[in-house]
């Protein structure tokens, strides 16, 4: 059995990493931000509204699907990003495709099937 106030508390450590944008930084200082890792929190948010059915978690969730969507190029990557001067800054680069994207699916899918949030779920279907 999963003991909830453990759940609360690492889910309330992710949210910390939670950027204005939507944007799931690798640390709560959001100084960079590797959208396969912040694939893995989302998730972790989405088994965390599960458990305690605080929604905070989905919403941030399904802000991070939106932000990695938004910033998909037009064949379907997202780069890593660094904050410069206030602004989170493509690096240009990312560490793999297929992960990712892979992640991104994961991540959408749990988010889909905890909530009920029909809008999001169509709005990120293509």
């Amino acid at each position: 059995m999963v003991e909830v106030d453990w759940v609360r508390e690492h889910a309330d450590w992710i949210m910390q990493a939670v950027m204005p944008d939507g944007a799931i930084a690798k640390h709560v200082d959001h100084e960079i931000v590797r959208p396969y890792e912040a694939h893995f929190a989302a998730w972790g948010l989405v088994r965390a509204t599960a458990v305690t059915e605080d929604q905070s978690y989905i919403k941030a969730a399904w802000n991070w699907l939106d932000w990695y969507y938004r910033h998909m190029d037009e064949v379907g990557f997202v780069t890593d990003y660094d904050l410069k001067d206030g602004q989170l800054v493509s690096t240009q680069d990312m560490d793999s495709t297929d992960s990712y994207a892979a992640m991104f699916l994961v991540a959408y899918n749990a988010a889909r099937k905890v909530s009920n949030d029909t809008d999001r779920t169509n709005y990120l279907r293509p």
